[in-house]
């Protein structure tokens, strides 16, 4: 494994993490203004998960060769430090394994999604190349 697989692993789950924090703080601002903030709290801490997972997928798979295994870590990172946090914050229950169950396939699919390699391209240039070589 390459040192860039580190880097990547770990400005992924930091800005995942980061993303999630923010996007809570902003909900928490907007649920303040409101007259039952209930409604609509667990429906916002779930976008901020959500959007948070997939940022931390994507953004650790940008320039990586091997999304598949980039992902796989990301995922399992991130989902560890947040399940690290919910323990000594709150209560650990079911509905935590399966936020975390929902995180780790969105920060798995937020990696996958995207480009695909260069390999295609540079094959389809290279395709291009023989029939105009040829076509004449």
């Amino acid at each position: 494994m390459k040192l860039i697989f580190f880097r990547k692993l770990a400005l992924g789950v930091i800005s995942g993490l980061i993303i999630t924090g923010a996007l809570l703080l902003f909900f928490a601002l907007i649920l303040s203004k409101q007259d039952d903030p209930t409604k609509s709290s667990v429906l916002l801490s779930w976008i901020a998960l959500g959007v948070g997972a997939l940022a931390a997928g994507k953004l650790s798979a940008l320039g990586v060769e091997n999304k598949l295994i980039q992902a796989l870590m990301t995922s399992a990172t991130f989902v560890l430090i947040l399940l690290a946090l919910s323990v000594a914050f709150s209560d650990f229950n079911s509905a935590s394994l399966l936020k975390a169950l929902i995180t780790a396939l969105l920060t798995f699919s937020g990696a996958m999604i995207g480009k695909k390699t260069t390999k295609s391209v540079s094959s389809s240039k290279r395709r291009k190349n023989v029939i105009k070589r040829y076509s004449r």
